[in-house]
């Protein structure tokens, strides 16, 4: 019985690093293809061009990467106190953050500033990075392709040469991270080739599917705790 629990646990940990690592590919390249090429996940090209700008003297765009750089910090911070000071649990507020970002997303016109539209998909990925950060004991993250790519590359060239399980079974994992997430990057494609800037309400439907399994996640907690108890 203990046995199936933590298969069910491990299953339905991996599937939801699957749905999450799926939305993480969508917003990568919905705000590629909706914000004039501009990448809202990470903060590198944001930290760059914001030195740009101030040594360019372009101080107005200077100060609104500046602010799309305080709300990926804000993010991070919020979910550090959320972990470290509450019991609320991390994953359903990441969820819930991420919908309402999602929503007023669709609502920002495509021809405003593509940075400044960027804020949503800064607050929403930075979280998303500080909550569902890997499965199966492995840092894998959801919202960036490049380490798992090279996590990937590493677990095959030591399977290769080596043929053991435990390099067969991270290269396994990664490959799942790295399917899920352009898998996401081809959905957004087409979505947003219809649908333009309301194309993120679609992933109302990953989102739904990722709550599920995260109360699921909570129910299997429970039962394999109450089994624990009785066999103690």
């Amino acid at each position: 019985m203990q046995e199936e629990i933590i298969s069910l646990q491990k299953k339905t940990d991996l599937n939801l690093h699957r749905i999450m690592c799926l939305i993480g590919g969508f917003m990568g390249a919905y705000a590629l293809l909706i914000r004039c090429d501009n990448l809202g996940s990470a903060q590198t090209s944001n930290l760059i061009y914001l030195f740009l700008n101030l040594l360019g003297g372009d101080i107005f765009s200077f100060l609104i990467r500046l602010g799309g750089l305080g709300l990926y910090f804000a993010a991070i911070e919020i979910t550090v106190v959320l972990e470290k000071k509450t019991h609320f649990n991390l994953k359903k507020y990441a969820l819930f953050a991420e919908a309402v970002c999602l929503l007023l997303l669709g609502f920002l016109p495509s021809q405003a500033n593509p940075v400044l539209c960027l804020y949503p998909i800064f607050f929403m990925m930075s979280t998303q990075w500080c909550v569902f950060h890997g499965t199966a004991g492995y840092n894998s993250s959801t919202i960036f392709s490049t380490n798992n790519f090279k996590q990937f590359s590493l677990a095959l060239g030591s399977y290769v040469l080596e043929k053991d399980v435990a390099s067969r079974d991270k290269m396994i994992l990664f490959a799942n991270s790295l399917i899920f997430f352009h898998l996401g990057v081809v959905i957004s494609f087409f979505a947003c080739k219809f649908c333009q800037v309301k194309a993120c309400w679609l992933l109302a439907a990953p989102l739904a599917i990722a709550l599920y399994l995260v109360i699921k996640e909570e129910q299997l907690e429970v039962v394999s705790a109450q089994f624990s108890a009785q066999s103690a």
